[in-house]
This record gives structure tokens, C-alpha cells and sequence, in this order.
């Protein structure tokens, strides 16, 4: 126990020596630039946006989190089958209610999902 206590205020010691002594390197301009930066787009009004190259990156986040979610969700839920086969009936009235939790989690990301997808077809249809 003492020796977790002494590894992880080593661990913190290094990350603020490293925080105080390794310089960073800002390329934001002052406040002044930002704001004129932002008069400057805002009064241009030319703005390039690929349509293609965004339905591509939305598109691609969406099927990485999607995938993401489903092999979650595919690991939990046969970590908790399992459990539960081979629980006693004590433990499986335990496994019950951490499968209530999971299928509240199973809902909420399919719901998320279907939701974004929803949005994203609206929107392009509308534009």
C-alpha cells in the first residue's frame, strides 16, 4: 500500500515538473487578431465547405462509434449470460440487476444512434 503512494506521487511530481518545465508552444494569435479573424470571415461570407468530404467524416465517426457500441454491448452482455449460467440463485439475483443498468446502456447508445442518424437524414434532405 505504501508503495502505491510513493509510485503515484512520483507519477504526479513528474507530470507537474513536466507541466512547469517543458515550454509549450502557442500559435494562437492575441485577442485582438481573433476578433478581427472573426470580422474577417464573418464579412466574407465566401465559405467553402466540400459537402462530399463532410457526408465522408460523418459517416465515418458514425460506423466507428456504431461499431464500437455493438462490440461493447456484445462483451458485456455475454460477460453477463455467463455469469449468470454459472451463478448460484443468490448470485444470480445480483446479475439481474446489474442487467438492468445494461439494457438501460443498450437502449441509450441504439436510441443515440438511431437519433443521429434520424438528424442527419432530415438535414439532408432539407439542404
Amino acid at each position: 500500500m505504501k508503495l502505491i503512494k510513493i509510485v503515484l506521487v512520483l507519477i504526479i511530481l513528474v507530470f507537474i515538473f513536466q507541466l512547469v518545465f517543458i515550454p509549450t508552444i502557442s500559435l494562437a494569435d492575441g485577442v485582438g487578431d481573433i476578433v478581427k479573424q472573426g470580422d474577417k470571415f464573418v464579412t466574407d461570407g465566401n465559405i467553402l465547405i466540400d459537402q462530399e468530404k463532410l457526408n465522408k467524416g460523418q459517416s465515418i465517426i458514425f460506423n466507428i462509434l456504431l461499431a464500437v457500441g455493438v462490440i461493447l454491448t456484445v462483451i458485456v452482455g455475454g460477460y453477463l449470460g455467463i455469469q449468470f449460467m454459472m451463478a448460484s440463485a443468490e448470485d444470480k439475483a445480483k446479475i439481474k440487476e446489474a442487467m438492468i443498468p445494461y439494457v438501460l446502456g443498450c437502449i441509450v447508445i441504439y436510441g443515440a444512434f438511431a437519433i443521429w442518424k434520424i438528424v442527419i437524414t432530415v438535414l439532408d434532405s432539407i439542404a
